[in-house]
């Protein structure tokens, strides 16, 4: 289901607490988090199409993503407005609960969204609240501790949504990867039943192809299987399959996308647009222009863009003493209850052959990876870690390594681009200062 009118604006704000999915948003803003076969904020425009979709959060992040995407993020003075907690995985359930709950009443009602433990997920305004909405934006207050002060002032209306689901830290989308690839695909309109195409694909192995969907110019090699025993496989445009590789459902193959030859990717991984990936991985997610081209182990792992894996590059993401896995971000340590994480990795990093990572590791932007060493659990943006030494990365090199990889990929570094590795430097730059 798609709605086929603008019923409203919708703001996507980032939560205060955006540094719990670090090192992602050390360089993207929070809905730009893939979780399933689409990006939080693309399931938001997928399932309202005709809504303007503004980001809310910090502009020195946002600018690379409005620009290479050609997007208005204007916010406009007078339109209803929902103002939606940007972790918030949107999915067609929630949109008629809010869709309701708004046409239930008249157009200049304000309405309060609560989850079951009564935390606010979204506001629905009309001019008076947007007007100060604007200001709080030029003012660079945080937009989410304002809502939460004002609600008895501004709301008339309190609604608790049902099976509200979010991400408070990045290796949660991980959790939600299966079911979010099953929904994902029901708004993806551009991909059809594998069935569809007849014979075309008569020299590959498919396993459950009723749920098998792929793109129109996909290219699958001679003893490739597909096998959506265990859940949906979707592959979309111009997406390459090389020979003799074997793919486990749920598991999307963004645009673009090359699997390499014998490659064995299992249940619950999502890649972006363009990457090439080979050997072994399990439970992932990467996003665009990432490379994982060689063999070696990558699970339960989050990638960010740009990311080298040189070959061999492995990582654990189960503890010997099989216990819960704690997580070290800059500004807090988390113990989870989880049994499997493997690595957190920030854009740009590379690593070199044979990287060895341990369980729970989190790796900042631009980190450059060479040591016969395991990795250590936490490593900080802009470092060159080899065997011998840790040394920062001058910024200036570390644009010039990213412009080079970017341009091999037929694309040029953008300004915006530039300022946004800028900040992430700059911000680690702060801290230890």
């Amino acid at each position: 289901m798609k709605y086929d009118k603008a019923l409203f604006q919708i703001l996507l704000v980032e939560p205060a607490n955006a540094l719990n999915c670090y090192p992602f948003s050390l360089t993207h803003h929070i809905s730009e988090l893939r979780c399933g076969a689409l990006r939080l904020l693309d399931k938001v425009k997928e399932i309202f199409p005709y809504a303007n979709c503004i980001l809310w959060g910090n502009s020195d992040i946002i600018h690379p993503l409005i620009q290479n995407e050609k997007w208005d993020n204007t916010i406009t003075s007078g339109v209803p407005t929902l103002l939606l907690d940007a972790t918030v995985l949107l999915d067609v359930d929630l949109a008629v609960q809010f869709v309701t709950s708004i046409n239930e009443d008249s157009e200049d009602l304000n309405i309060t969204f609560f989850d079951k433990d009564r935390q606010i997920i979204a506001v629905y305004n009309q001019e008076i609240l947007l007007d100060e909405i604007v200001n709080l934006v030029n003012n660079k207050n945080h937009l989410l501790d304002y809502l939460t002060s004002s609600v008895s002032k501004h709301s008339e209306k309190r609604v608790t949504l049902q099976d509200v689901a979010q991400i408070h830290y990045i290796w949660e989308t991980l959790d939600h990867q299966q079911i979010q690839i099953e929904k994902d695909s029901k708004l993806m309109l551009n991909i059809y039943p594998i069935d569809h195409f007849g014979d075309k694909y008569k020299k590959i192995h498919l396993i459950h192809s009723e749920k098998i969907k792929v793109a129109t110019d996909v290219n699958i090699g001679e003893g490739v299987v597909l096998d959506a025993t265990n859940g949906t496989i979707l592959i979309d445009n111009a997406a390459t399959i090389m020979h003799n590789a074997v793919i486990m459902g749920p598991c999307y193959i963004g645009k673009g996308t090359t699997i390499k030859i014998g490659a064995k990717i299992y249940g619950c991984c999502s890649f972006g647009d363009y990457c090439k990936i080979g050997g072994e991985v399990e439970h992932s997610t990467f996003h665009n222009y990432s490379n994982k081209q060689h063999d070696g182990f990558i699970g339960n792992s989050y990638i960010g863009e740009w990311v080298n894996l040189g070959a061999g590059t492995s990582n654990s993401d189960l503890k010997n003493n099989y216990g819960c896995i704690t997580m070290e971000l800059p500004h807090r340590k988390v113990i989870t209850d989880k049994q499997f994480i493997g690595t957190m990795i920030g854009d740009h990093t590379k690593t070199a052959i044979n990287t060895a990572f341990t369980t729970g590791s989190v790796i900042g932007v631009s980190a450059m990876l060479a040591t016969n060493n395991f990795i250590p659990k936490s490593v900080e943006s802009f470092t060159w870690h080899t065997s011998n030494k840790i040394q920062p990365y001058k910024l200036e090199k570390a644009l010039e390594t990213a412009a080079m990889m970017m341009k091999r990929r037929g694309k040029e570094m953008s300004n915006a681009e530039i300022h946004r590795l800028k900040f992430a430097y700059d911000k680690r730059k702060s801290k230890k200062s």
